[in-house]
């Protein structure tokens, strides 16, 4: 038997290499394809155990809501029950003032009320709604007899779609039309307020807060959305805060899972799964006094937004009666 050239051996060699690569590389992409599907699992198991947390979550602060309206019930005025038929849509028809995760609001009349224009927070028709809205209303008739704070008129949690009825807080006497801080100050022809206007308003809001904090209710979500304002007479200015849906006790603090892009008004403690407590309001009074001073340019509230924002340690945060104090000071600037 002739001996095999070199030229055969060498092609022999190629021949192997060349399986040997293709078997590696279909090997690479059997086990890219196993990583892949095992990615994809785990992704798809960690979005469950997400949403279980959630679902955990929220049941833990349903059950909280209702041990928290049982054991205040005893001490908390009843709320009068709003009959649907009490209420109407205005004369153009239904009108609804805004909406969100929670709901919508809808701008109607409240016919045992002279016929006054009131707003309407209209919730999903579920337990946890209810709990959330029953909550909310509570809280906010503790406070609601004074002028930072929509008056509340009723609620009615026996309907299909719960419903709070508040007061509506229009831009200008007469006026269907409702005007959020956060408005104004990107359009501050919807008002032609002055810069001292707006630094009154603040004075306001930091009024209000520090009521709440001394009523021991935290609002935990403030910002220039959640204040409604408008003109009083020639010169005159109110403003109000609205949405207790996030509110609490002050003794039963919140926490809340941030997920997506974080609200720049949450509190960095808050943010980082904290509990809520005065010195998380106190921030985003500060944040939210920053957005004022960004737009109108006043001069003089960077104090303020330094103590109340970019100071390192929570707890030396200034209380919201001594930024009131430094409001006034500023005012007569």
């Amino acid at each position: 038997m002739a001996p095999i050239s070199e030229e055969r051996k060498a092609k022999r060699k190629a021949r192997r290499r060349v399986k040997r690569r293709e078997v590696a590389v279909e090997r690479e992409m059997q086990l890219q394809a196993e990583l892949e599907n095992a990615q994809a699992k785990l992704a798809e198991k960690e979005k469950e155990l997400e949403d279980s947390r959630l679902a955990i979550m929220l049941k833990e602060r349903e059950i909280d809501n209702m041990r928290f309206t049982l054991a205040i019930q005893p001490f908390m005025p009843k709320l009068p029950k709003i009959d649907l038929t009490d209420l109407a849509d205005p004369a153009n028809g239904q009108s609804c003032l805004g909406e969100g995760s929670f709901g919508k609001v809808y701008l109607k009349r409240l016919r045992s009320a002279n016929n006054s224009y009131v707003a309407v927070k209209e919730v999903a028709p579920t337990s946890a709604a209810r709990s959330g809205l029953r909550m909310e209303a509570t809280l906010q008739a503790r406070v609601c007899h004074k002028p930072w704070f929509p008056y509340v008129f009723g609620v009615n949690l026996d309907v299909a779609a719960p419903i709070l009825v508040q007061e509506f807080i229009s831009c200008k006497a007469g006026s269907v039309s409702a005007v959020t801080l956060l408005a104004a100050l990107n359009d501050q022809a919807l008002l032609l307020l002055k810069t001292y206007q707006f630094v009154w308003i603040l004075v306001e809001v930091a009024k209000g807060l520090a009521y709440l904090h001394a009523a021991r209710i935290l609002h935990n979500d403030l910002k220039t959305d959640n204040v409604m304002v408008g003109r009083v007479g020639k010169d005159g200015i109110r403003a109000k805060i609205i949405d207790f849906g996030s509110a609490c006790l002050l003794d039963r603090p919140s926490s809340f899972t941030m997920s997506g892009t974080m609200s720049s008004h949450i509190a960095p403690e808050v943010a980082r799964g904290g509990k809520t407590s005065c010195y998380s309001d106190v921030f985003s009074y500060g944040k939210l006094t920053e957005d004022v001073e960004k737009a109108v340019r006043t001069g003089h509230l960077q104090t303020i937004i330094t103590a109340c924002v970019h100071c390192p340690l929570a707890e030396n945060r200034p209380s919201m009666d001594n930024v009131v104090k430094m409001l006034e000071t500023a005012c007569h600037h």
